[in-house]
């Protein structure tokens, strides 16, 4: 029988029908209503399909969104929760920090739970979300049928300007299985800050490349004590969490960065960046709070959190070309059972291995087979595509085949390769740096050379000792430390009051450089140049050209007293997209208010004498306007920003002149440099464009 054709046209419009999925728009920032996020929240709860949540409020923003009583609702169905929809919205394209535009503003003011999220597929992106004193965002496992969520691109804990938090406690709660907060791309990195800034209480999470207790321009979070950065809790409900494996997360401001409690296991740490922690990187304890580090056992026979796995001891760390060499020992457990073993290596500036175990710089890793319970000794060549700063010290941790990562091994300093050494103040060049070694042959012999290179100073005579080039010198185009206190009688400040007691020996002097010559051009990232006299250069004294490079305790515009003053254009000049310039340097741990510089910084800045509740005696005043340590930078010339006064002391600039010679001493085409120890500026003051007034 043949059938109609309208019936047969009916039969094939039902067999390929589909739900549509629909888009609902949030116009207002009303807590209930039309056009309302809650209103929006419950219509796709009610429709069938994946479903999409999109924002158009009139106005520039950021916009407001604080909840009714009854909250902003529960997603329970597949949803997109876009906040970049939003008309001048864009997510972030800076490899490190953000400099994403998030105008969704979802702002607690002190109430329960923010946003709530149980079903899914479903993505959250594009949300600034704070001020709730419960999570600010809770990914819970309230449905009857839970589902997988992504959290890209968001601001949890802070204000939509990246830097704001507000008192509540917030974070992110986790517990709902296999969800993915962040990822690899630079569009995907949330900011997360709260006392557990990811709380985290479900199996197979993955937390990527986020920023967690730190801001929009990657400077700590002043955080309460006890605030941890990453908290995973046992026993099973945790397990196979993996943190950091395929993008480094930036752990700062807190008191512990990760911890893992409960006998949660197979927790992967993988490879992250610590930074500015006031207590460990990593943390494991078999209950329900830190218990600081735990002492390895022989045969690693314990049982707990990650099984408390065993840290490697480094017994040496080798600069190479391409990174370094390490060696080590790791007790494993006893027996013929096959064991392979992920050695991480991680670099920082200082070492604490007392108290503050961790790793600021994630180098790489290498391959540990041990056949059986005799091989516990393992070395290696570890290849970093990150530069490695000088005067590092290694740490290590251990994480074995089945993902249970250790807490950090002690510290080591890291081994240097020989330097060049500059011998003689005149300015030749014959190709190579001997016993008979001018700077501008030590320039040449370092960017020859692979990898990270020192230029030494042994000139043979005593006073200060001036190098006239006689053209401009090369730039530098790898990563250098031009070091001038190794000069014989050279010797860093240790004064608190100006002018300060630093014995600089070396002077680079422009004066027969040429037109439009420049000191030291620093090419390569993690540069530094220190303990130098450098002036009379036509152009600038110094061009940083590079991320992450410093200056510091040099003496620039100036004779070597920092009595009389010569001419030149620029001090120092920071070019486009030379990120993260430090002029000068951090107060150490010790002088830090609540372990954090930013609160002794503000405390200056308002005129209060220098203080910290960690000491039983105040910090010199002076502290306020230079600084205590050696990493002081004295910068004068028609470029500078600092100026002595009528009464010998350095005056802010920003007080003569107006916000536009924030910058002094610097001229840099995009943010401002990190201006410390002895500076009133504030650390990256500000992402404008500052350029000092000719």
């Amino acid at each position: 029988m043949r059938l109609p054709h309208t019936v047969l046209a009916c039969l094939l419009c039902l067999s390929t029908t589909t739900i549509a999925a629909a888009t609902f728009t949030v116009t207002t920032t009303a807590g209930l209503g039309a056009g309302s996020l809650r209103e929006a929240v419950d219509a796709a709860n009610a429709a069938a399909g994946a479903d999409t949540i999109a924002f158009a409020i009139p106005g520039n923003g950021p916009h407001r969104i604080q909840p009714s009583g009854i909250g902003f609702g529960t997603v329970t169905e597949a949803l997109t929760i876009d906040g970049y929809t939003q008309p001048g919205a864009a997510p972030n394209t800076l490899a490190e920090g953000s400099n994403a535009v998030i105008l969704i503003e979802l702002d607690g003011n002190g109430a329960g739970t923010g946003l709530r999220v149980c079903g899914g597929p479903t993505l959250v992106r594009g949300l600034s979300l704070s001020g709730f004193i419960g999570d600010d965002l809770a990914l819970q496992a309230t449905c009857p049928n839970p589902g997988a969520v992504t959290v890209r691109g968001n601001f949890i804990g802070l204000r939509a300007d990246g830097v704001s938090k507000p008192s509540t406690t917030g974070g992110l709660g986790l517990s709902i299985p296999a969800a993915t907060i962040g990822g690899t791309q630079p569009a995907d990195r949330n900011l997360i800050a709260g006392f557990f800034a990811i709380d985290v209480n479900a199996v197979g999470a993955v937390i990527d490349g986020n920023v967690i207790g730190g801001d929009r321009h990657g400077r700590p979070l002043v955080l309460s004590s006890g605030t941890v950065g990453i908290r995973v809790n046992g026993p099973a409900a945790a397990d196979q969490t993996l943190i950091g494996t395929l993008r480094a997360n930036r752990l700062m401001g807190s008191t512990t960065g990760i911890a893992v409690l409960q006998s949660a296991n197979r927790v992967n740490l993988g490879n992250n960046d610590f930074e500015d922690l006031g207590g460990l990187g990593i943390d494991l304890a078999s209950g329900s709070t830190t218990d600081g580090i735990t002492a390895n056992d022989p045969d690693d026979a314990d049982s707990g959190s990650n099984n408390l796995q065993n840290h490697p001891l480094p017994t040496a760390a080798t600069r190479s070309a391409s990174g370094i060499s390490i060696s080590g020992t790791l007790d494993r457990p006893a027996g013929n059972l096959f064991m392979i073993y992920t050695i991480s290596a991680f670099a920082s500036s200082s070492c604490d291995s007392a108290t503050h175990r961790s790793g600021e710089i994630a180098l790489g890793t290498l391959s540990f087979a041990s056949a059986n319970g005799s091989v516990e000794s393992f070395s290696g060549n570890i290849t970093s595509a990150r530069p490695i700063p000088f005067g590092a010290f290694i740490t290590l941790t251990a994480t074995d085949n089945q993902g249970n990562s250790s807490e950090f091994s002690p510290c080591l300093a890291l081994t240097e390769p020989a330097p060049f050494v500059v011998s003689k103040t005149a300015d030749t060049s014959d190709g190579v740096c001997n016993a008979d070694c001018s700077l501008r042959e030590a320039i040449i012999a370092a960017n020859a050379q692979a990898g990270a290179d020192r230029i030494h100073f042994n000139i043979p005579a005593a006073g200060v000792q001036s190098i006239a080039p006689t053209s401009p010198l090369p730039a530098l185009t790898g990563q250098t430390l031009i070091d001038g206190y190794t000069q014989p009688g050279a010797a860093v400040n240790t004064a608190t009051t100006l002018p300060g007691n630093a014995q600089l020996r070396i002077e680079l002097n422009g004066v027969a450089a040429g037109v439009s010559a420049t000191g030291l051009v620093l090419q390569g990232a993690q540069s530094v140049v220190r303990g130098l006299v450098i002036n009379r250069f036509d152009s600038a004294s110094v061009s940083v050209q590079a991320a992450s490079v410093a200056v510091q305790g040099c003496i620039i515009g100036t004779n070597a007293t920092a009595s009389v003053r010569h001419a030149h254009t620029n001090a120092v000049v920071v070019a486009a997209g030379a990120s993260n310039a430090l002029i000068g340097g951090k107060l150490d741990r010790a002088e830090q208010s609540d372990r954090r510089w930013a609160v002794l910084r503000r405390h200056c800045q308002r005129g209060g004498r220098a203080h910290s509740p960690q000491r039983d005696r105040p910090s010199d005043p002076e502290q306020c306007h230079r600084g205590a340590n050696h990493r002081a930078v004295h910068v004068e010339g028609a470029g500078a920003g600092w100026r002595r006064n009528a009464r010998g002391r350095q005056s802010d600039p920003r007080k003569q002149r107006g916000r536009e010679a924030l910058n002094g001493g610097f001229r840099t085409a995009q943010r401002a440099p990190q201006l410390d120890s002895g500076q009133r500026f504030p650390r990256h003051r500000s992402r404008r464009r500052w350029r000092h007034r000719q």
